[in-house]
């Protein structure tokens, strides 16, 4: 049965390129094509840097002192692409560019706090019988006539009475709104708790995949040697230049992996050691002295 082959298109108008990431894993896939955007992005900032500076170059173009300043600026920077490249096989056998398969799983936690719980309204504290604002007021004819007496008694229930009816319809009220919060917390967190099992379902899938791609390399399975290759490749550390595409072909037989470099021409690579400011008396004019003429 035909394998699915998974591909993303990707593309930096800024720097003009394109390149179409194919594989069998889909979650490999995506991740090697955010690698490769990463990359272009990270090679874009640069460039820009490069244009800022050159734009204020410019600038101090204006007087000697600039001009002999960005001669000497730009001579390093010269010098730099020159020793990066002479020292380039010897940087790159100094690095070990094996794939860490656990540095390509997401251990991100889920990154929605848990949802705090309302805080419920307080209840109103029961009155009392025996509360001293329940108690009969007696005065000197209460206490001598039993009927006044018994009057009186009778007005300090009703009062309680009217009182604690009161409290019965607040605390009703206070119950069936803590419900109504409660009611809300629990919806609240329930969609939380579901989007936080989805989350880590998700994760632990795409990390498990991770682990299928590795076995499936250690087998010399032909398109997960080309998949970890291709990743390898795209994370190399090579000077600006490089164009960084290349395609790939494993031969399961005879254990052979064939890779297409495209290299940078001729005219990309770095030719000048050291850049000078020749003085006139309008103007400066760069000199650029070639590695050959040192």
């Amino acid at each position: 049965m035909a394998r699915t082959i998974w591909q993303i298109e990707i593309r930096h108008d800024g720097l003009g390129k394109y390149r179409m990431v194919r594989g069998y894993d889909r979650e490999v896939v995506a991740r090697m094509a955010v690698a490769q955007q990463a990359a272009w992005d990270e090679m874009w900032e640069r460039k820009q840097e490069r244009d800022s500076r050159d734009a204020e170059r410019q600038q101090r173009k204006m007087d000697r002192e600039a001009g002999v300043a960005e001669a000497a600026e730009r001579t390093e920077q010269a010098r730099s692409e020159l020793e990066a490249l002479e020292g380039l096989l010897a940087h790159t056998l100094s690095i070990n560019d094996a794939v860490d398969w656990e540095s390509l799983k997401d251990r991100t936690p889920f990154s929605r706090p848990r949802p705090t719980p309302t805080a419920p309204q307080t209840m109103p504290r029961e009155p009392q019988a025996t509360d001293s604002d329940f108690e009969p007021v007696l005065g000197l004819f209460d206490k001598v006539v039993k009927s006044r007496r018994e009057e009186r008694v009778r007005e300090a229930e009703q009062k309680f009475q009217i009182f604690h009816a009161a409290w019965e319809k607040e605390r009703d009220g206070v119950l069936a709104t803590n419900k109504e919060l409660a009611d809300a917390d629990a919806a609240v967190l329930a969609k939380w708790e579901d989007a936080q099992r989805r989350y880590i379902a998700k994760q632990t899938n795409a990390n498990e995949a991770i682990d299928v791609r590795k076995a499936a390399f250690c087998a010399a399975q032909p398109d997960a040697v080309t998949d970890c290759f291709e990743l390898v490749l795209s994370r190399s550390q090579y000077p600006d230049f490089f164009p960084k595409e290349f395609e790939l072909d494993f031969n399961p037989v005879s254990k052979v992996l064939v890779v297409d470099y495209t290299l940078p021409s001729l005219e990309d690579m770095p030719t000048v050691k050291e850049i000078k400011y020749v003085q006139s008396r309008d103007e400066h004019v760069e000199v650029a002295i070639p590695e050959s003429a040192r």
